[in-house]
């Protein structure tokens, strides 16, 4: 009984904050104290449903933040290169966290290039992060 009333107020807590963080949190405390009641497996679950749509309506920040610096890579603006790194660098990590690793491919064919941005390899990541972000049926794999 104490488990299912502390993973409501864990729960309610992470979504009223409405943070990433802090249903990531929830779900690692769960799994790290073994509890696995059916109730807990089914609050779990939903967490990381939730966590997965919030990661990605952030995507779709990060999406106009990357068509905006391929724009000035094209024009040939070289400061842009670090800001398209960290964003990719941020994605390799998170995709698979999220329950899409196919993000996290992408993002990686382009954080193992050289110091030059592949067009391309760019390319194909939006294409990926516009079909999770904007398919509101799609859910993590």
């Amino acid at each position: 009984m104490q488990e299912r009333a502390f993973i409501r107020i864990a729960l309610s807590q992470a979504k009223r904050l409405q943070c990433i963080g802090y249903h990531l949190l929830f779900v690692l405390f769960c799994a790290t104290f073994r509890l696995y009641s059916h109730e807990s497996c089914r609050l779990q679950n939903r967490a990381m449903e939730e966590l997965a749509s919030l990661y990605r309506k952030t995507l779709k920040e990060r999406i106009i933040t990357l068509e905006s610096a391929r724009e000035r890579l094209q024009a040939g603006e070289a400061d842009v290169i670090e800001i398209i790194r960290d964003i990719v660098h941020k994605l390799k990590g998170s995709g698979s966290t999220y329950g899409y690793p196919e993000i996290t491919s992408k993002a990686e064919a382009i954080f193992e290039a050289d110091q030059e941005i592949p067009v391309d390899r760019l390319d194909a990541l939006l294409a990926v992060m516009r079909q999770v972000a904007f398919d509101e049926d799609s859910s993590a794999s």
